[in-house]
């Protein structure tokens, strides 16, 4: 499998000459976790399955990025019983990582736990995997951080061949038709014959199957990226390798 996320801004915002505070700017992938489940029953949202209690950490209802008397909160906030964003006001960052297993007190041992308080999704998912509550080893959760400051992160090739995400070419064509663009659509085709190569390799390590796939992947790629209309900036989309093992 493969998954392709595909971010799409408003043209009317990113692409108007007249707009001068948005007309260079561009939608950025800051941050991308991927969760990993493997379970044993088939039905994703049935009772009593890790999936479920997953699901339900992901319904429940955030918080505001704001304190009880209305200043920006520092240390960040959850947007939702899974998933936090952790600030830095000093460096302008800030960073998606998933809530803590537990804010309250821990008793019991690796078998059988109960926390006092919240539970996060660390509680049910680590960053490698682990057996899950009442299993042995056919349910399991992995978080992957698969994007992180921009860019893939180091971490997750598998070996050093290939890394779990990369962003899809784009088209300079694209591009909007003014002066403002000489310099990307400049950078751009200078790169774009390797950036081609790159979707071919990174779809051979999904599929594990070379000579077939490395076509596939420059082909696929091409049709995303005319069907979307990928300009690097307002247009922009990015493959994830589902493979963590």
């Amino acid at each position: 499998g493969l998954m392709t996320l595909v971010v799409l801004g408003n043209a009317t915002y990113f692409d108007n000459p007249e707009q001068r505070n948005s007309f260079r700017s561009g939608l950025e992938l800051e941050d991308l976790l991927t969760v990993h489940i493997m379970e044993a029953d088939d039905r994703f949202d049935a009772p009593g399955t890790l999936s479920r209690e997953v699901l339900e950490l992901l319904r429940e209802e955030g918080e505001e990025n704001y304190n009880e008397n209305n200043q920006l909160a520092v240390g960040g906030y959850r947007l939702n019983g899974a998933f936090r964003m952790n600030i830095n006001r000093a460096q302008q960052r800030a960073e998606l990582d998933p809530t803590e297993a537990c804010d309250g007190t821990v008793t019991g041992n690796a078998t059988v736990r109960t926390c006092d308080g919240r539970i996060g999704l660390l509680w049910y998912c680590g960053w490698r995997l682990q057996a899950s509550q009442g299993e042995t080893v056919r349910s399991g959760c992995i978080i992957r951080r698969d994007w992180t400051d921009r860019g893939p992160n180091a971490q997750y090739p598998h070996g050093t061949e290939y890394q779990s995400a990369m962003e899809l070419p784009y088209s300079s064509a694209y591009l909007p038709d003014t002066p403002d663009f000489d310099d990307l659509r400049a950078a751009h085709d200078a790169q774009y014959g390797a950036w081609r190569t790159d979707t071919g390799e990174f779809m051979a390590s999904v599929l594990n199957s070379a000579n077939y796939s490395l076509q596939l992947g420059r082909d696929f790629a091409k049709v995303i990226e005319d069907r979307y209309k990928l300009n690097g900036r307002s247009r922009r989309a990015w493959w994830i390798n589902p493979a963590y093992t």
